[in-house]
């Protein structure tokens, strides 16, 4: 596109609605790998698209409402990002407002407007072409705070490299994720409609709260915005599946739209019946023993290569055996722990899959 050529319109959006048929539609985590083909700038792939389960908050305010949020990886004019953000809940005849606020990293919340307002993280995060990559999200419950965390964490799946990305506390209790779990791809800026872009998805898993089961999504939902909505979006539209992976693109022009859109679908459920198994295999985080300025503290080893741990339960046992401490936390907040005077320290690990492991150490 020449710099003296001015589009109109932006590119056509994507959708993606996976078939949650055999789930309980209440979930604790969701899992989905994503490989950007052709990547633009000014294009946002969207990879979850969820809603924070109210009936806690309810309980106080019976009118809340609100709570959606997304997460997924960007194409910016400032290079390429990953982001999450929690929309406001509104109650009190919405002349109140409750916020998620980030835990992780430290620092001041971000907040957003335009689309709704709320609270988000966005950072650089350097992700390539034709690679894949996973995106974890994991709910729970923080033991010293009593509220409900939630946590982004995504995998190169080439090098096995992991980043928490960040790590937010909903301020709601007894919480988990609902909702559609839907993923798309959107072009926000018109200038940059021209190329296409391009995106491939698989192994989408979601982690039931009902019965704490991970289970494989093989149908999902692909769409286009239907022209009978109005967007400002024009171009081509492609989307389906492979026997390994859904797939869609859009952008570029089309001579006559009417012609190019009547032999096209609008919507087609598609199905990769090829999954691969969510987990094994993975290098452990382990715990171990430090000394500091006199003092011990828990730390871990394993580099960012080991399967990200997400919840430790510890027990510090004197030399009788009795316990001398005991206690629960969130590890993506904290990068070490100090430990109290004892002779035996028992732990448990639960990494983002919800695999538990039991470790001792010597004190």
């Amino acid at each position: 596109m020449s710099e003296q050529k001015k589009r109109l319109h932006m590119a056509h959006n994507i959708y993606s609605n996976p078939v949650l048929n055999g789930t309980g539609r209440k979930f604790d985590g969701f899992s989905i790998d994503f490989r950007g083909i052709q990547t633009p700038r000014a294009t946002y792939w969207a990879l979850c698209n969820w809603g924070m389960n109210l009936s806690g908050f309810r309980t106080e305010h019976p009118d809340a409402k609100g709570g959606g949020a997304y997460a997924g990886m960007q194409n910016t004019c400032n290079g390429k990002t990953a982001i999450m953000a929690f929309w406001e809940i509104f109650y009190e005849g919405e002349s109140k407002r409750h916020n998620a606020r980030r835990v992780y990293p430290a620092g001041k919340d971000n907040t957003f407007g335009g689309e709704g307002e709320g609270t988000n993280y966005i950072t650089p995060f350097g992700w390539e072409d034709n690679c894949w990559y996973r995106m974890i999200l994991r709910s729970w419950v923080d033991a010293e705070k009593g509220t409900t965390f939630v946590g982004q964490w995504i995998c190169n799946r080439e090098t096995g490299s992991w980043s928490l990305i960040s790590c937010f506390d909903t301020g709601l209790k007894d919480s988990f994720l609902e909702g559609g779990m839907s993923q798309f791809q959107e072009n926000y800026w018109d200038e940059d409609s021209e190329p296409i872009r391009e995106f491939h998805l698989k192994n989408i898993y979601v982690l039931d709260h009902t019965d704490k089961k991970w289970k494989y999504i093989e149908r999902t939902a692909l769409s286009y915005d239907d022209p009978a909505w109005h967007f400002n979006t024009a171009g081509t539209h492609n989307f389906g599946a492979t026997t390994e992976y859904f797939f869609g693109s859009a952008g570029g022009d089309v001579e006559n739209a009417k012609e190019y859109d009547a032999v096209r679908p609008l919507s087609s459920v598609y199905a990769v019946e090829k999954k691969e198994e969510l987990f094994g295999g993975e290098k452990e985080l382990l715990p171990k023993k430090e000394q500091k300025n006199g003092r011990s503290y828990l730390c871990f080893e394993g580099g960012n290569t080991a399967c990200p741990v997400m919840l430790c339960a510890y027990t510090v046992l004197d030399n009788t055996g009795k316990t001398v401490a005991k206690k629960e936390v969130s590890l993506p907040t904290i990068r070490e722990i100090e430990l109290p005077e004892g002779s035996r320290f028992l732990c448990k690990l639960v990494d983002v899959y919800g695999r538990e492991r039991d470790y001792e150490l010597q004190l």
